[in-house]
């Protein structure tokens, strides 16, 4: 009874729209980059010779620029179209890749964060808005749910491959800079064929050039109490996520692959963890799901 219960459960997750099929695996490409990215960005930067302060600075262009145009990113979204908007900024965080592939002057690399930035920043507007709109109510949550599912385990194959590095550097007697801008390069090339299911998709259908009011919200409250757990989880975890690598790194001398194992653990318990969460949505509710899930002291942010 039990597993016909889970069978029943996860048939759920299958049925989807074309169009949320391309949005998934448009999602599951570029997130192996990013996984790739999380583990090895903070190393290439200590392997180029750059200190602490000025590895902060690189990730902090790449962080203010993303939350200043998160906003403007919804905006243009609007005005031009999402699935526009989503290619821009896919494009720009394949720029990033390449700028940081090749260069090691410190103002170039300033200019991948920001690249990097306003990828982050012009991304997940036009992203949750597709997913939104070419969903059906009843299917919505799931879909949210195994994307959130194959973001994860998309994020573990970029950990677990960043982790090569290390072998790749010892068997190829390479330097450990050269060694990981040979995977900012394999990233590069993930974030490539990520705009292949986004060419496919349909066009946008519901947007106008036309001037609109920005920022016409009903519903101020809500967002408010929403942002601002948001906002002070991602002030904590600005601090510490990006350099966690690094941090090992010195003060434990841990490898890349170790790093890469650690992380790749991490995804795959929040990847189970999105499996189970539209169970609770149906037993108790949105609200406090996500609640719940905001207030754990285990939350992971990355």
């Amino acid at each position: 009874m039990q597993i016909q219960r889970m069978i029943h459960y996860l048939r759920r997750f299958t049925g989807f729209p074309r169009d949320i099929k391309l949005l998934l695996f448009y999602s599951s490409t570029v997130l192996i980059s990013v996984g790739l990215s999380n583990v090895i960005m903070s190393l290439y930067l200590k392997s180029l010779d750059y200190d602490p302060s000025a590895i902060g600075i690189l990730f902090s262009i790449s962080t203010i620029t993303s939350a200043i145009l998160t906003i403007p990113g919804g905006i243009l979204a609007d005005r031009y179209g999402k699935k526009k908007t989503l290619i821009v900024s896919t494009m720009a965080y394949l720029l990033s890749f390449i700028v940081y592939a090749t260069f090691t002057n410190f103002n170039l690399l300033c200019l991948a964060s920001f690249l990097n930035g306003f990828s982050f920043g012009t991304y997940n507007a036009p992203f949750i808005a597709l997913l939104t709109e070419r969903t059906h109510n009843k299917k919505r949550s799931y879909v949210f749910s195994f994307n959130s599912f194959i973001m994860n385990f998309s994020m573990i194959a970029g950990n677990l491959l960043a982790g090569t590095a290390d072998i790749l550097k010892s068997k190829l007697h390479l330097t450990a800079s050269f060694s990981y801008r040979i995977f900012f390069w394999v990233g590069a090339v993930f974030i490539l064929a990520s705009l292949l299911p986004l060419i496919l998709m349909e066009e946008d259908t519901g947007y106008t050039k036309k001037r609109t009011k920005i920022l016409n919200i009903k519903s101020w409250r809500v967002i408010w109490m929403f942002s601002s757990v948001n906002a002070l989880i991602g002030f904590g975890a600005g601090f510490f996520i990006p350099l966690l690598p690094l941090y090992m790194n010195l003060r434990f001398q841990a490898s890349g692959a170790l790093i890469a194992t650690l992380l790749a653990v991490s995804n795959v318990l929040m990847g189970i963890a999105f499996l189970a969460s539209p169970k609770m949505v149906d037993v108790i509710g949105n609200v406090k799901t996500i609640t719940s899930r905001k207030v754990c002291p285990l939350y992971p942010f990355y």
